[in-house]
């Protein structure tokens, strides 16, 4: 069995920490979980008999071999090198962590010294298959658009308090996904995901917008390079507990569980 263990114990990583529990991917133990609010570590900790820890550093000392984060970019950056240090692999959700160039370099140093591994999870997003290949053939560009609720945008430091409206349509961000993510660090961390797999955070355009009536969170990847084109669009539903996640977002972690457990996979 591999050890797991959690870091951040919200919504998503319930859902995971429950398939886990269940048996829909196996293989895995949970060990411990960590959160800055001891109740959330102790509510995930009783899902799955784990230890609730109520340290980073006494999550490190159980061993896992993988840490599942949930916290967000800010978080991730303080503490993301003690994991990988101590040769631990590090399961990320918040990619938005990536536009961070110091943050990005340093973390792929310490894993090469280590030989730890940093998968960033798809979250609510897919086709990186399509955009590393498309990478690799040259003269990529890339965009994202965005359409939320505004019940899933409401609380993003970029309103700075301002409530959305629930009737109108509002083109909200326009810019680079590096500018994107310290707006909206909850919203568009797979806006990063995609500019980190395509032509960059400072050479991809995000564009956001609040749209009252959404029942589905939406994604419009667009690509143009040597390759050819393509258009990549993904719904998905917002999970139940927190509109500002999708569910998917918390199955992306299991499929990467999964997948390291099997022999012949897609890539």
């Amino acid at each position: 069995m591999h050890k797991v263990g959690f870091w951040g114990c919200g919504n998503l990583a319930k859902i995971i920490a429950e398939k886990l529990s269940d048996g829909t991917v196996t293989g895995y133990q949970i060990v411990g979980a960590y959160d800055i609010d001891p109740d959330a570590a102790g509510k995930l900790s009783q899902i799955c008999g784990s230890k609730a820890c109520g340290s980073m550093d006494e999550l490190i000392e159980l061993m896992p071999e993988y840490i599942i984060e949930e916290v967000s970019p800010v978080v991730l950056k303080k503490e993301a090198f003690r994991i990988i240090r101590r040769g631990i692999n590090l399961i990320v959700l918040s990619c938005g962590a990536m536009a961070d160039d110091s943050f990005a370099s340093r973390l792929a140093e310490y894993a090469e010294k280590s030989k730890a591994k940093v998968y960033l999870a798809s979250g609510a997003i897919g086709g990186f298959d399509i955009m590393g290949a498309a990478r690799l053939m040259g003269n990529l560009k890339a965009s994202v658009i965005n359409e939320k609720s505004p019940e899933a945008l409401n609380g993003a430091p970029y309103l700075k308090g301002r409530l959305l409206d629930k009737e109108k349509e509002e083109l909200l961000f326009y810019g680079t996904a590096r500018e994107a993510i310290d707006f909206f660090p909850q919203n568009l961390n797979v806006a990063v995901a995609a500019a980190t797999a395509t032509s960059g955070v400072d050479n991809t355009s995000v564009c956001l917008k609040s749209v009252p009536g959404m029942a589905l969170n939406t994604h419009i990847i667009e690509l143009e390079g040597n390759f050819g084109n393509a258009s990549l669009k993904i719904s998905s539903y917002p999970s139940a507990n927190n509109a500002k996640s999708s569910e998917i977002a918390a199955w992306s972690v299991l499929y990467i569980l999964w997948k390291l457990r099997r022999s012949i996979v897609f890539y």
